[in-house]
């Protein structure tokens, strides 16, 4: 049996000459589940949760430019050639790696100017990071974006001819590699989850980061084997891909060496 996810509108209602587009709902839906989950595992491991509503407005606004940003630069001669699309969000484009690197210079300017400790703050978010991330997803399947090579496989998602890439205009449906990150994002949510719920020392360690940046960078990593989309490329691999290894190994490297301080000092 074929699975077959047809293409919807991008617009989900319009009011008079205003247009509210499902890439916004979804992510709005993402933040604030991200917020919610954040401020209310804060507050049961015996946190302030004031923290996270004065910090969360800073990191969302910090990602949503450092993700614009960086999406702006891989496709740099495009929005040189259009510049007012720089400002055309509801259109997508996006770039998670952007994203986190815009939050994450929030969040630590943050917990520095409010003198709390960071580690607690960015452990009890990572889980709901990924959740959010994984929400995000479908923003992408109704702007028909983040799909990849063409398919006769059992699962596909059909692809209006307004929306194919440039080479791929004869074929319909593709690799639908927003549900395949969707899903692995709740693998991961959920993973991080269960640690979260444990009574344990390691909100004083760095370990959910790790595993999260390992996770998350090796989910990637394997989408970008699949994607087609416009991308700069090095020695004929798409750049996005080497990035996310990188995260995910100068991650592993981070944890082992913190491992075996840790082990040191136990001693």
């Amino acid at each position: 049996m074929n699975i077959i996810l047809p293409s919807v509108s991008a617009i989900a209602f319009s009011i008079g000459p205003y247009s509210i587009h499902w890439y916004g709902i979804f992510a709005a839906i993402a933040i604030a589940f991200s917020y919610w989950g954040w401020r209310r595992s804060y507050k049961i491991k015996g946190y302030n949760p004031e923290h996270s509503d004065i910090l969360i407005f800073w990191i969302v606004i910090a990602g949503v430019i450092g993700a614009r940003f960086y999406y702006i630069l891989i496709d740099f001669s495009y929005y040189l050639s259009s510049p007012l699309e720089v400002f055309s969000i509801w259109n997508g484009g996006l770039a998670i790696h952007g994203a986190l690197i815009g939050g994450a210079i929030a969040l630590f300017i943050g917990a520095r100017k409010l003198k709390i400790s960071v580690l607690p703050l960015v452990n009890t978010l990572v889980p709901w990071l990924a959740l959010g991330q994984a929400i995000g997803r479908w923003g992408n399947y109704v702007n028909q974006e983040l799909y990849g090579k063409p398919t006769t496989g059992p699962l596909s998602v059909f692809i209006h001819p307004d929306y194919r890439i440039t080479g791929f205009e004869q074929f319909s449906y593709f690799q639908p590699v927003f549900l395949y990150e969707f899903v692995g994002l709740v693998a991961i949510w959920l993973a991080l989850f269960l640690v979260l719920r444990k009574k344990s020392h390691w909100l004083t360690t760095i370990f959910p980061l790790i595993w999260y940046f390992i996770l998350t960078g090796l989910l990637r990593a394997g989408m970008e084997l699949l994607r087609i989309d416009p991308m700069p490329m090095v020695f004929g691999v798409r750049i996005s891909l080497f990035i996310s290894l990188g995260i995910s190994m100068l991650a592993a490297i981070v944890g082992i060496y913190v491992h075996r301080k840790t082990v040191l000092h136990s001693k």
